[in-house]
């Protein structure tokens, strides 16, 4: 609309500079002419191009990354409504799975769960290899005390005990340490398989798709790292990335080297008055590193809660479930009514 309005204010200025002032007028034109240019460029930079479904390059190949413990890790949803529709559409997909094997634990008590589906690494790699071209699962042992930067863990926006606070820090460490791991394994298929990746994809062990990814998704602004713009938290969802090739080495390194970086600590403090949580932390972050991101719903993985043996036994972990429901996917508004946490 504002584009509108400005090319009717051109064209009402045009019709008055025929006669008296000719020089002054086509110079004031000249200039609103070239601040339109440019205001459109910014614009075009802002949000990034997008591109029709029928021009996306499908014979290429996307890189998934999971991360977390193995004793939350949740598969079905991910090999139904992810890794099948991208094989479908004609992706070679790879998987790299970072799980540590130890006890199971949890920032948010409320949701946590009480049993697995994944008892072992090899029994990941079983379930796994029919469906992907190359995979690996590795076992991480997450670190249990970090190097903690006192003035994230005081800026949390979580009043809790310190130990808890101290304890929420190590998580956000582990999680980026995790995903910083995944590019190198990711640097080294591509090596090993003389392929660059088109994309790759960043999830927590517990995320989900409670539909098929639609390969329009990887068209809506294809300059930029994607995430869920559901529950952001004045920053970026985290529990995924829809990441382009050319923006993988600072989306997954970023936040981890942002958290240890002495010299940019200030600039974080300064901007995080309102109090700091990962998701702001990691948009600081990307945005730092000169990283564009924006938020879609044509991606939104949602975290669940395993409650039992059965891959039946699970809640889906929301806080605004309004969100992710669709008035033209009926079965996932049925998922999202049913299957809340709130409701169990």
């Amino acid at each position: 609309q504002m584009r509108e309005r400005k090319l009717w204010i051109r064209g009402a200025w045009l019709s008055s500079c025929s006669s008296r002032h000719s020089v002054l007028c086509s110079r004031v034109v000249l200039a609103m002419m070239l601040a339109a240019v440019v205001g459109e460029v910014a614009l075009a930079r802002k949000l990034g191009k997008s591109i029709p479904e029928e021009e996306i390059d499908t014979d290429r190949r996307i890189g998934i990354c999971i991360t977390g413990q193995l004793s939350r890790l949740e598969l079905g949803f991910k090999l139904e409504n992810l890794v099948t529709p991208l094989k479908q559409y004609g992706f070679r997909v790879d998987v790299v799975a970072l799980l540590d094997t130890g006890e199971a634990r949890y920032v948010n008590t409320r949701y946590q769960g009480n049993a697995s589906w994944f008892h072992s690494l090899e029994q990941v790699e079983k379930y796994l290899r029919p469906h992907v071209n190359s995979m690996r699962v590795i076992g991480y042992e997450q670190p249990r005390k970090p190097m903690l930067d006192p003035s994230y863990v005081t800026q949390l926006d979580n009043q809790r005990t310190r130990a808890k606070m101290e304890f929420r820090t190590t998580v956000h460490i582990n999680q980026w340490l995790m995903q910083q791991e995944c590019l190198f394994q990711f640097l080294e298929l591509e090596a090993l398989n003389e392929e660059k990746y088109s994309h790759v994809i960043r999830l927590r062990e517990d995320a989900v798709f409670l539909s098929a990814l639609q390969l329009a998704a990887f068209g809506q602004y294809v300059d930029h790292v994607k995430y869920c713009g559901c529950e952001r938290f004045r920053g970026i969802n985290d529990k995924g990335l829809l990441i382009p090739r050319l923006a993988m080495e600072q989306a997954l390194s970023s936040p981890f080297r942002e958290f240890y970086s002495h010299a940019n600590r200030r600039k974080y403090e300064f901007k995080a008055r309102k109090r700091m949580n990962p998701e702001s932390f990691a948009l600081h972050a990307l945005r730092e590193n000169q990283v564009q991101v924006v938020g879609v719903l044509a991606f939104c993985p949602t975290p669940l809660s395993i409650l039992g043996p059965s891959s039946e036994e699970y809640c889906l972990k929301f806080l605004e479930s309004w969100c992710w429901m669709r008035p033209d996917n009926p079965n996932v508004t049925n998922i999202v009514r049913t299957r809340s946490c709130t409701n169990k």
